[in-house]
């Protein structure tokens, strides 16, 4: 068995026990909410097997009977919490995904720069990144290339005149 894989076959009764006297079940949202102990980001966990791990990748593995990486890298898929509540372990609403598209389906910066339509003076932003993998507006690039070349070379609006 490789030891970067997370795999939960079967739990015994007291740990299934121990496991469901800490969720509660919000009826509106459907969220299994954990109401254990969380750790420094907010997620539920749990000690099995001598080893804490979280509460939601535990009960994907156990319901799902899917193994998950414990390596979090590019390549691996990582399991994304659709109900966006960090203290839900429903199976049901986690789903695998890439490590770009969870980042991407959250609040951070970098998921609010890639909704960004329009840029701070209201200019359309193109779709395209450029070569250095960043999205600029021209209109505000141009400006700003102006206004410096006319600092630089000290060019005065009188100047422009005919």
């Amino acid at each position: 068995m490789d030891k970067n894989i997370f795999v939960v076959k079967n739990l015994d009764p007291k740990t299934i026990s121990r496991l469901f006297s800490k969720i509660y079940i919000d009826k509106i949202t459907g969220c299994w909410n954990w109401t254990g102990n969380l750790n420094q980001t907010g997620y539920g966990r749990i000690r099995y097997l001598g080893n804490k791990v979280l509460v939601h990748r535990l009960m994907y593995s156990w319901i799902m009977a899917k193994p998950l990486s414990k390596t979090i890298s590019r390549n691996n898929l990582i399991l994304d919490h659709i109900c966006n509540n960090k203290k839900c372990c429903n199976p049901k609403h986690l789903r695998l995904t890439t490590h770009k598209i969870n980042m991407l389906r959250g609040n951070g910066p970098s998921a609010r720069e890639a909704r960004q339509t329009h840029c701070k003076r209201g200019h359309l932003l193109p779709i395209k990144k450029n070569s250095s993998g960043r999205r600029f507006c021209q209109i505000c690039n141009t400006m700003w290339a102006r206004k410096r070349y006319r600092l630089i070379h000290k060019i005065t609006p009188d100047k422009f005149k005919v």
